[in-house]
This record gives C-alpha cells, structure tokens and sequence, in this order.
C-alpha cells in the first residue's frame, strides 16, 4: 500500500488469504487506537470493512510511547513471489501474514 492524499489512509492491494483474491482496498488510522481496513471489488461499488480497535496490554505490560517489542527470529516460507510469516496472536491465533517488499526481478 501507498500512501494517499488524505491523512493516516494508505491505499493499494489487499490479499485475502481465505479465498485467494487480491482487492482493491485502503487502511485508515483515525487514532492512536482505532483503525479501518476496506476492501471493494467492482470498482468501488462493493466493499466490506472491518474496523480496527487497539486492545488493552495484558495486565502484566506496561505499555510506554514507543515501545520496542522483542525480537524473534521466524522462518519465512516462499509461496510465488512473496514470503509468508507464520505469527502467533495472543498465545492463541496463528495467522498467515504475507510479506511482499515489492520488486520485480529484473
């Protein structure tokens, strides 16, 4: 995604794993806690949306103003010409995350 003209939106490509499509989307953050993400097909006409709420840190953090989380070293697996991340949510979700840098080989 790029940014775009309006203020905390970014636009681009949203890949849904589930189904294996790629849309036409945006992200937009409104605040320091919430945020959407929106994805269309057929120009514009039909879209669904997912709003995005920042949850409260586990009561054994603390969170501070630009904490650093620690770092871990994970195994990128290749699928085409991107890399995807397994990411473990909370102790309790593993998601998928695909990472795409964006250049082409030449």
């Amino acid at each position: 995604m790029n940014p775009s003209d309006t203020s905390g939106q970014w636009i681009g490509k949203i890949y849904n794993a589930e189904d294996g499509n790629t849309y036409v989307g945006s992200f937009t953050i409104y605040d320091a806690n919430t945020a959407q993400l929106k994805a269309c097909v057929l120009g514009g006409l039909v879209c669904k949306q997912q709003m995005w709420t920042r949850t409260a840190a586990p009561s054994n953090e603390t969170p501070t103003s630009g904490a650093v989380l620690p770092s871990k070293v994970v195994s990128l697996k290749k699928a085409g010409g991107t890399f995807v991340v397994p990411v473990q949510i909370n102790g309790a979700i593993t998601l998928d995350f695909t990472v795409d840098s964006g250049a082409k080989r030449c």
